[in-house]
């Protein structure tokens, strides 16, 4: 964890009177408390990362971030949505490079691994390549929580907390 765990109270950051509110421009440049923001906002909460509309039909997809982290937003079927690391399982590549489009697979460009719409894997390029005893990953990681609130997509790096109705 960061430095960020250290810093329990930012209120020497806020000037609040009764007819004036400022907000200390350490705010807005200190590590520390963009490091907090990462952990405490962009690993914790729900963040909005699309809207189906942009991803209508099975295999259409949008990329977006989470914090930091690249995902991958994709429609796997008429039912679902699905927002996955765009990030190659193997070596850590980023395998989806266009904003949005449609596709049934994502390369990646390193090693050549071949992931459906769905994140899964399903395809490894020379695969005798590899001992005997390679154990291949599933597929790409999901986000653990994804909703959809009036066509609005969120997603949250967390794997437990609040609803998204509850959050809003």
């Amino acid at each position: 964890m960061s430095n960020a765990s250290a810093l329990d109270d930012f209120s020497d950051l806020v000037w609040e009177e009764e007819t004036k509110f400022r907000v200390h421009r350490r705010a807005y440049t200190d590590p520390n408390i963009f490091e907090a923001e990462m952990d405490r906002i962009f690993g914790q909460t729900w963040i909005f990362v699309g809207h189906t509309s942009e991803i209508p039909e099975a295999g259409d997809y949008k990329t977006s971030y989470v914090g930091r982290q690249p995902v991958i937003v994709c429609r796997v079927d008429s039912d679902t949505v699905a927002v996955f690391y765009n990030r190659c399982m193997h070596r850590g590549a980023v395998v989806c490079r266009e904003q949005r489009g449609s596709a049934n697979y994502f390369r990646c460009p390193y090693h050549g691994w071949l992931y459906g719409h769905d994140g899964h894997l399903v395809g490894v390029p020379m695969r005798d390549g590899y001992s005997d005893d390679f154990d291949a990953p599933e597929g790409l990681v999901k986000l653990p929580r994804v909703s959809i609130y009036h066509g609005l997509i969120f997603a949250s790096a967390a794997p437990t907390g609040a609803s998204l109705d509850e959050y809003l």
